[in-house]
């Protein structure tokens, strides 16, 4: 069984499989071409954000983390991994996925910060 692999992206080959589909998405129950073979094409198996935190040298911190382009973001912080978690700020990643939010009065003690999808 052929495999690729890219990034966020798989593609399987399956020999011999029977299917006359053609396209993406095609009709998978049509199986009249005996041998003919397929290729099935898995996308965005990547992990979730990576958060970073970097002092600022004022007290405060740097929070960035890469997301998907044109997807929005809740940056959350808690107390306690547990929570309960309040949102500062929501932001729609640009298309280099980059996004920056600038903690000036971070809580004192523990924090807990996280990424999560509205």
């Amino acid at each position: 069984m052929p495999i690729a692999a890219s990034g966020d992206t798989v593609v399987v080959g399956a020999v011999q499989e029977s299917s006359n589909a053609t396209g993406v998405n095609g009709n998978q129950s049509d199986n009249s071409v005996p041998g003919s073979g397929a290729a099935y094409i898995f996308t965005g198996l990547g992990h979730g954000p990576s958060l970073g935190l970097a002092p600022d040298g004022s007290n405060g911190y740097f929070l960035r983390f890469t997301g998907a382009p044109d997807v929005r973001y809740r940056l959350q912080r808690a107390p306690s991994v547990t929570g309960p978690w309040s949102t500062l700020a929501t932001n729609t990643a640009p298309a280099s996925g980059l996004i920056e939010y600038h903690e000036t009065t971070p809580p004192p003690g523990a924090a807990f910060y996280r990424t999560a999808q509205p």
